[in-house]
């Protein structure tokens, strides 16, 4: 990440803790400013420190099952689009529009040929 980018994001969560500022002001509660500037400012530091250790361990996690992830998403989405097309799209036997033709049988037909061409 450049610097322009990391000085364009903490400016924009920034401005967001400004907002809130605000609206504590205008809610009276500038009394206790220091209470939450300390809040604030612990959120600051530690959210972001929370986010990239969660973003490593992801990161991590996904490196080992992205071999097997991928591809069964991939061939979920494709059986649970020859599901809608097998019972016509219209959501297991609800009437459809008027004019609605369906065109199921064309999707089924790429589903299945893009299966083909996607497996050597």
């Amino acid at each position: 990440m450049t610097v322009a980018k990391l000085v364009a994001l903490a400016v924009a969560i920034g401005a967001n803790n400004f907002a809130a500022s605000l609206a504590l002001g205008a809610l009276g509660q500038a009394r206790r400013w220091p209470r939450v500037a300390l809040v604030f400012g612990a959120m600051e530091f530690t959210v972001p420190l929370v986010g990239i250790w969660l973003g490593r361990q992801a990161g991590r996690w996904l490196d080992g099952v992205a071999a097997w992830l991928g591809p069964t998403l991939l061939i979920g989405l494709g059986v649970w689009v020859a599901a809608r097309v097998g019972d016509g799209g219209n959501g297991g036997g609800r009437r459809r529009a008027h004019g609605d033709r369906g065109g199921g049988g064309s999707g089924l037909a790429v589903s299945r040929g893009a299966a083909r061409a996607a497996v050597p």
